[in-house]
């Protein structure tokens, strides 16, 4: 930590600046359900949804609001297909937790319904990449059904669905 870079987000959590720009998603597919939980930096999609949705102030915490917020810029960023057919998750809980280093981070549980249990999975992650150029999004997918794990790896300029076979 250097000398100026503590700031405050809110009264009640003082933060460390960060360099580095990265959500985390850990996806369980089981039968037709996969969910998924979306982990970032509280800072960084403030200022992501502050630029979606053209807004001027924004006090981002786990409330309704936040979840459809974080909802329709979801609907935008990230595809989940099941056996081509994109579908559109349902954000089910939210909440704000501190990592190890002090970090305010958002975190959002979203639930997909496939119409059957899917033989192909295709993911997409492009999240935050227009506000930072250097973001990274990771995706940890977890088939239930063989216990069989795959990781997909996100920045800017991946346009294509990544694609995994599942059955």
């Amino acid at each position: 930590m250097t000398a100026g870079s503590l700031q405050t987000v809110d009264s009640r959590l003082p933060t460390v600046s960060h360099d580095v720009h990265v959500t985390l998603t850990r996806m369980a597919v089981d039968s037709a359900a996969i969910v998924s939980r979306i982990r970032c930096f509280k800072d960084d999609l403030q200022l992501g949804l502050m630029r979606f949705y053209r807004l001027q102030k924004l006090d981002l915490g786990a409330s309704k609001d936040a979840d459809s917020l974080f909802s329709g810029y979801l609907a935008e960023r990230m595809w989940v297909e099941a056996d081509g057919v994109r579908l559109r998750g349902a954000v089910r809980a939210s909440g704000v937790e501190v990592d190890e280093q002090g970090q305010p981070m958002m975190w959002f549980v979203v639930e997909y319904t496939a119409p059957s249990p899917p033989n192909k999975l295709g993911i997409r992650n492009d999240l935050l990449f227009e506000v930072f150029p250097s973001q990274q999004n990771i995706v940890n997918v977890l088939s239930v059904q063989d216990d069989r794990r795959y990781s997909f790896y996100f920045v800017p300029g991946s346009a294509a669905v990544q694609q995994v076979t599942l059955r």
